[in-house]
């Protein structure tokens, strides 16, 4: 059994398509088939379930992928105390993000300088709802996310907090709340309301912070995308929550929008950092979480 036949066929669990899996394994879709055709031979057993779409892992192609992760991930500790001391740094870095960490963490600037300064590291940027990017983290299929805190917790996951945002409610400027700037959760009984998915950070916060002020909601329209969500409100189809810094930004370039300030009690989301344990860290994530710690001290070395 090789670790390019592990790696392979967690690339085909993971991505549940042949086409994918090649793509990011940097190999032809051929290759990638024989690859896992020999392990399959190898082990005696039947890994997926012929032609099904997306790709469905048999039974004991599901109980191999966590070894499988274990075994691939334990390959690249055992390289670590080579490649640290090396001058040149090689391997992938797999980033999960959130939108507004873009903005407040400077993600964009921190990917740029480590691409300079390891142009061997094949870097891979991925968007998903944050309670999906802590998953990743935690099943290796991510090295490190920058994410919005949920009120859950992840084995095997550090998370450190860097920014702390507060979230504003987004009102139309002829909507009864428009002229008075702030108010408190009680003052929105029996509103309309714009949401967000039920697994955006935005929307686990405001749901319990409704519901422990009592507040009942009327029918809302619920998004995936903020760009929708500032449209909805804009065509007067509800009010909602959004992250200050958007709120914002938006107001300044449509002023039919109005920001509206939560007076009681103070809703506000923190931006983290999640990353394995320490231990469990590829070499490219060590080197990553190093150049953060500039600035952002408290983060686990």
């Amino acid at each position: 059994m090789e670790l390019r036949q592990l790696r392979h066929f967690v690339a085909l669990a993971e991505l549940r398509s042949f086409t994918a899996a090649a793509e990011r394994e940097h190999i032809v879709q051929s290759g990638l088939s024989n690859s896992i055709r020999a392990l399959e031979r190898e082990l005696d057993a039947e890994l997926y379930a012929r032609g099904t779409r997306p790709v469905r892992l048999t039974p004991a192609g599901a109980a191999l992928v966590e070894p499988a992760r274990r075994t691939l991930l334990a390959a690249q500790s055992a390289g670590a105390a080579v490649q640290d001391i090396q001058s040149v740094l090689t391997g992938r870095l797999r980033i999960g993000v959130v939108g507004s960490a873009l903005r407040l963490v400077r993600v964009a600037d921190q990917v740029a300088e480590f691409a300079a300064q390891h142009p061997a590291v094949d870097i891979h940027l991925t968007q998903a709802s944050v309670v999906e990017m802590l998953r990743m983290v935690g099943a290796g299929e991510l090295d490190c996310a920058f994410i919005s805190a949920v009120p859950t917790a992840t084995p095997r996951v550090r998370v450190t907090t860097l920014v702390i945002e507060e979230l504003v409610l987004l009102v139309r400027d002829d909507h009864r709340l428009a002229d008075a700037g702030v108010a408190r959760l009680a003052d929105l009984t029996d509103e309309r309301f714009v949401d967000v998915g039920v697994d955006w950070s935005v929307r686990l916060i405001v749901e319990a912070a409704l519901t422990a002020a009592g507040v009942v909601r009327q029918a809302r329209c619920e998004v995936n995308t903020w760009e929708l969500f500032l449209e909805l409100v804009l065509a007067g189809a509800g009010i909602g929550f959004v992250p200050a810094g958007l709120a914002q930004q938006t107001a300044a370039r449509t002023p039919r929008l109005r920001i509206v300030t939560i007076e009681e009690p103070e809703l506000r989301r923190h931006i983290q950092f999640a990353a394995p344990n320490p231990g469990d860290r590829t070499p490219a994530t060590r080197h990553f979480v190093g150049q953060l710690r500039r600035d952002h001290p408290g983060i686990s070395d």
